[in-house]
């Protein structure tokens, strides 16, 4: 199948680009795990799902099957964008408690010298 072919070349394509991109220092390990993890499953989904992919269509109850293959990306976007979301939540506490503790320490340092 044509469109089999073209998904697994992307796969592909994604993993190579998330290996440039940490070796390069673009992409963090942490979200390349994520992203090589992705491009695996789409690997992995092409080659040996495909064939099911219309069974897997009527199960979820979807009459237009790339009409399932749109769900399943928004729900990938969905669990991406909760993910991102609480790494944000927590690098915005990080930043709140180190602006503090660099205010305090401004305020020990002014108090030193005089």
């Amino acid at each position: 199948m044509p469109g089999q072919g073209f998904a697994f070349l992307s796969s592909v394509v994604v993993l190579v680009l998330v290996i440039a991109l940490v070796r390069n220092r673009r992409l963090s390990e942490q979200l390349s795990l994520f992203w090589l993890v992705f491009a695996a499953l789409m690997m992995a989904g092409t080659s040996f799902l495909f064939p099911h992919y219309l069974k897997l269509a009527a199960w979820i109850g979807v009459v237009y099957p790339p009409s399932a293959l749109f769900l399943l990306a928004l729900l990938f976007l969905l669990i991406y964008t909760l993910y991102l979301s609480i790494a944000f939540s927590g690098l915005n506490e990080q930043n709140k408690v180190l602006t503090q503790e660099l205010a305090l320490l401004r305020l020990e340092m002014e108090e030193s010298r005089r």
